[in-house]
């Protein structure tokens, strides 16, 4: 099937059509069970075609997630699935909080987490969000996940130290 597929990407010049191809080749590394780098590099080919692609961003997040040591090239590609949902602020903006996880909690590089929280704040928050962020970075008040007692699968966030926090005028 690989060879039929790559039969036909010598043959695809619209790169629409050739990162659908490479996707699918990409799928099937990954259901062949092959090595986490060569799902990781079938998956980039289709980045690199078309950055935008939903399936090759998706793929190559999921590869990045199953490499060791790959935190840096990881939260380098969720800040480009960011720029590519752009159109989607909600979206856009998740991808930007699990990138500032990333940068802070693998990378140990607060300044980078900072810069990733306030890159898809919008203009009107942004003073209010630059002096929270900067209160949980200085005193490492991370979200902390805790469950409840007899709750199935409902966790709730707690932020120790909010009701002090800097941000009251």
């Amino acid at each position: 099937m690989l060879a039929h597929l790559d039969a036909e990407l010598a043959d695809t010049s619209a790169d629409a059509a050739r990162a659908d191809l490479l996707a699918e080749r990409a799928r099937l590394v990954d259901a062949a069970g092959g090595e986490v780098n060569e799902s990781r590099e079938a998956w980039g080919r289709v980045v690199d075609v078309r950055p935008d692609h939903a399936a090759g961003l998706r793929g190559l997040e999921g590869a990045l997630f199953r490499v060791d040591d790959a935190a840096a090239a990881l939260a380098d590609h969720l800040g480009r699935m960011s720029d590519a949902y752009e159109r989607q602020p909600r979206l856009s903006a998740w991808l930007q909080v699990e990138r500032a996880e990333l940068l802070d909690r693998a990378l140990g590089r607060p300044d980078g987490a900072k810069a990733a929280l306030l890159r898809r704040s919008p203009p009107r928050s942004r003073r209010a969000s630059s002096r929270s962020s900067s209160h949980f970075m200085a005193r490492r008040d991370v979200p902390k996940r805790r469950s409840r007692p007899g709750a199935f699968a409902s966790p709730t966030w707690t932020t120790p130290g909010l009701a002090r926090s800097s941000c009251a005028p």
